[in-house]
Formats: structure tokens, C-alpha cells, sequence
């Protein structure tokens, strides 16, 4: 007995220390998931924009060679070389690499919304999963009950004390019950390959969980208001919304500067043959001219208008949208809180039946092992009892998901 207990404790041991963590799993599927590292390329390619938007324009580099000679009174001009650079107006560069930069942040704005949905989809087929486990321990360990009952059975129709119809109706039961087992263990197979698909490992890795969930689920502000502050202050949908509109405020000052002038200095340079026999001061002398031109934005006006009503319309479709949001994260905020509370109603009621039909259940065994009666309400009430046992697994689960699904809305994954 001694070696077993020592067994059963190195067992526990050495699958405690193997367990993984929600907070472990979690890490993993943000590190290697493929929608989350493409969606973070997006976001890198848009910051690429940043130096391309605000650089200036090539220098303009002109050669023009006089096919018909011009002549003037000192040499005649055979060539013309010129270059000239142009410059937008003051600020316009800094406005057009500021948009660039908020578009940018819209990217890692919809990064942080994806990154939330995978981390609600983990949680939940992770407690999906531990729900699964719970539960074939549960049949496992009723297999096993019922198995010592066919025995007890077995030894009383032996000594003609017990009727053969109990030996048939717990081999009844038992097959129902490796039956049910069976169902359980290719729903965790699916599900594994699910999770693991999650994380972004192999689909067959193998995934450890702990003997107990932490308690984390219960820490979590329980008050509708405080939720929902926290929800509309954190929600990553509601910040891309915001971004969005910071993006258009800061291409509406783009806008503006884009109907500026714009400015462009210059030199030319013409080359000059002499005059032959001439006498004439400078005669031969080369020109070298510099050059300043602004341009008159007088065609840009409509168009900037125009572009100015388009962004206002995008702000008010974005109050819109923003409204909207809010309203459908309060009702799925408020159908969590719902959840959850019936969940925790449901296992205190759940906890009670539980514990008086293991009493009756142990009444019944005294009084069977003493006069080999009421046998088929002994199985009665053993299958009655893991009914129970597994409403409550599925009431701490349906906890649990509510608790994910509160944090995938304020935002926390």
C-alpha cells in the first residue's frame, strides 16, 4: 500500500511539473501563430511608408542642345545645362509623414484586435479541453465503480443472494458507459488538434494541463459598470475606431497643406561660342543663371474642398460606427455577465445534489451488502450522481468561458 501511495505521488509530481499553463499557451500561439506574425508585416510594411512620404522629389536635371544656333551679341549659345530642385510647402512633408505614422498605428491597432481574438479562441479550447479531461476522469472512475459492482453481483448470484438481471443491468450500464468514454476521447483528439493548430505547433503535440485552474476567474470585477468603463476605455475594437479618427484629423492638415504652393530653385547654364573678329566685352562668356518659381494653386482649390467634405463624412461614419460597437460590445458584455452568474447559481445547486446522493448512494450500498435489495436503484442513482457530476464540470466551464469571454471584450484577451 505504501509503494502504491509513493507512486501515486510521484505520478502527480511529475504531471504537475509538466502541466502547461493558459499564460504559457497563450505566449505561444502570440509568438508563433501565421495570422498574427503576417498581420505584424503588414504593420512593419506600413512604416516603410514613413521615409517615402516624406522625402522631397528628385532633383530635375535638363540638357538642351541648340539645334539651330541662337546668336546674340556676345557668342552664340549651343548648349543649355540645367537643374533644378522643388520644395513643397513648410510643414508639408511633416503633415504626410504624420499620416503615414497613424495609418501605421491603424495597422497595429487591427494587430491588437486579431492578437485578442486568437488569445479568446485559446481560452477557449483550452477550457474546452479541460472540461473534456475532467470529464473522462469522471466516466473512468465510474467505469471503475461499476466494475466492482458486477463483481459484488457476481459473488451474490453466486451464493444465491442477488438476482442475475443485476449482473445484466451493470453490464448494461458498463457498456454505455465505455461507449460514452469512447465519444469523449475523440472529442478531446479534435479538440486537440484544434488548440495545437491555435499555438501553431504540430497537430498530434501532446498538451499537458494542470490538475486545477487557478482562481483568476473569480478576481475579475463582478459589477456590470466597472466591466463595462473598463470595456469602453480598453476595447481594442473602440481604439481602432479612435485611431481611425486620428488618421483622419491628421490627413485633414495634409489635406490643407496640400493645397499650398509649392516652391523651386533652380540654375541654368548656356554655353557660349565667341564671335570670331568681334571686339565686344564678354563676347564668348558663358551664362550662368539662377532660378526661383513658386507655384498658384488656383486649380487645387476644388479638389481640396472636396477632399475636406469626404473626411468629414468619414468622421461622422465613424461616430456612427463607434455607437454601433459600443451597443453590441454592452449586450455581449451583459450576456457574459448573465453566464457567468447562472453558472456559479448552477454549481452551488449542483455541489448540494452532489453531496446528498453520495449519501444516499452510500446508504444504499449498507443496505445492499445486508439484504441484496434495491440493486437497480443503486445503478439508478450512480448514473444519476455522474449526471450531476458532469453538469458541474460543464457549469465551471460555462464560468470559465464567460470570464474569457469578459476579458476578450475589455480587451485582455
Amino acid at each position: 500500500m505504501k509503494t502504491y501511495i509513493i507512486l501515486y505521488i510521484s505520478l502527480f509530481c511529475t504531471h504537475f511539473l509538466q502541466a502547461q499553463s493558459l499564460e504559457e499557451l497563450l505566449i505561444e500561439a502570440g509568438e508563433n501563430h501565421p495570422a498574427l506574425e503576417s498581420k505584424y508585416k503588414q504593420y512593419l510594411a506600413s512604416l516603410e511608408k514613413l521615409p517615402q512620404v516624406s522625402a522631397l522629389p528628385d532633383p530635375m536635371l535638363g540638357i538642351a542642345p541648340f539645334i539651330l544656333p541662337v546668336e546674340t551679341r556676345v557668342g552664340t549659345q549651343r548648349l543649355k545645362l540645367g537643374i533644378s530642385q522643388q520644395f513643397p510647402w513648410f510643414g508639408t512633408l511633416k503633415a504626410r509623414k504624420e499620416v503615414a505614422a497613424q495609418q501605421a498605428l491603424e495597422q497595429l491597432s487591427e494587430l491588437q484586435i486579431l492578437k485578442n481574438q486568437i488569445y479568446f479562441e485559446v481560452r477557449k479550447s483550452y477550457y474546452r479541453l479541460y472540461q473534456l479531461r475532467k470529464d473522462e476522469a469522471l466516466v473512468k472512475e465510474n467505469i471503475q465503480l461499476l466494475e466492482s459492482y458486477e463483481q459484488l453481483t457476481l459473488q451474490r448470484y453466486e451464493s444465491n443472494t442477488a438476482p442475475l438481471t443485476d449482473i445484466f443491468r451493470t453490464q448494461i450500464q458498463l457498456k454505455d458507459e465505455y461507449n460514452h468514454l469512447q465519444n469523449l476521447e475523440v472529442e478531446d483528439s479534435v479538440l486537440l488538434v484544434q488548440l495545437n493548430a491555435q499555438l501553431g505547433r504540430s497537430k498530434t503535440a501532446p498538451i499537458q494541463l494542470p490538475m486545477a485552474l487557478p482562481a483568476e476567474y473569480r478576481i475579475l470585477a463582478s459589477e456590470l459598470s466597472i466591466l463595462a468603463d473598463s470595456m469602453f476605455l480598453h476595447n481594442p475594437s473602440l481604439q481602432l475606431i479612435e485611431q481611425k479618427r486620428n488618421s483622419i484629423n491628421s490627413q485633414k492638415n495634409a489635406v490643407h497643406k496640400a493645397g499650398t504652393p509649392k516652391f523651386s530653385v533652380g540654375l541654368d547654364y548656356v554655353l557660349v561660342s565667341p564671335i570670331e573678329s568681334s571686339q565686344v566685352t564678354d563676347n564668348g562668356k558663358d551664362v550662368l543663371m539662377p532660378m526661383v518659381g513658386i507655384s498658384l494653386p488656383i486649380f487645387s482649390a476644388k479638389k481640396t474642398k472636396a477632399k475636406n467634405r469626404e473626411l468629414a463624412l468619414q468622421l461622422e461614419s465613424l461616430s456612427y460606427s463607434e455607437e454601433n460597437i459600443s451597443n453590441q460590445l454592452y449586450a455581449e458584455l451583459s450576456k457574459y455577465q448573465g453566464q457567468r452568474a447562472d453558472a456559479k447559481r448552477s454549481m452551488e445547486v449542483l455541489k448540494e445534489q452532489i453531496e446528498l446522493s453520495e449519501r444516499t448512494l452510500n446508504l444504499l450500498l449498507e443496505s445492499y451488502a445486508n439484504d441484496g435489495k434495491d440493486f437497480e436503484e443503486i445503478l439508478r442513482l450512480q448514473q444519476q450522481l455522474l449526471n450531476y457530476q458532469l453538469k458541474y464540470n460543464k457549469a465551471f466551464t460555462a464560468e470559465v468561458m464567460a470570464y474569457a469571454g469578459l476579458l476578450y471584450l475589455i480587451g485582455e484577451g
